[in-house]
């Protein structure tokens, strides 16, 4: 083969590639995932709070799960614990458990869990607080991440 043939060789199979990247990439981009309301759109969806709070009342776990609307409410007006996570954060699905598991505790203070974008007080996830209505200073967690650590948090005031 002359020097030639192989760059026309080596042109022909780059220009493929480019076209079967492209391609993939487009059909990705409109591929529709089932139960995905936002497929195809290239906007990460957030599971839905309402029945993320269905189903862990289904298991016994006393955590509300809010949308940032609802959690701006309960933030200045609800004494509270509430957990800040991100749903693509792997300390958060690590955690998360933990704090669900805590919720069982009678006795302590009303938690929610807040699937976060953006405009919120945290700047690391998960981050665990105590919101008080009386003017008090709000409390971050500083324990480790463990059902017992999480309820002792919500049950001292």
């Amino acid at each position: 083969m002359s020097s030639t043939e192989n760059h026309r060789s080596l042109i022909i199979w780059f220009v493929v590639l480019v076209v079967v990247v492209i391609v993939g990439f487009a059909v990705m981009a409109k591929t529709d995932v089932k139960g995905r309301p936002d497929a195809g759109t290239g906007k990460p969806s957030a599971p839905d709070p309402k029945k993320m709070t269905e189903k862990a009342a289904a298991k016994g776990y006393k955590v509300r799960f809010l949308d940032a609307a609802e959690l701006k409410k309960v933030e200045h007006h609800d004494d509270c614990i509430v957990m800040y996570y991100a749903d693509w954060c792997g300390y958060c699905k690590q955690a998360l458990p933990a704090f669900l598991e805590a919720s069982r505790v009678p006795g302590g203070t009303v938690m929610y869990a807040g699937n976060l974008r953006k405009g919120h007080p945290v700047s690391n996830f998960p981050t665990v607080v105590r919101h008080y209505t009386d003017g008090r200073a709000r409390e971050f967690h500083k324990g480790p991440r463990t059902p017992s650590s999480y309820a002792s948090f919500a049950t001292t005031h």
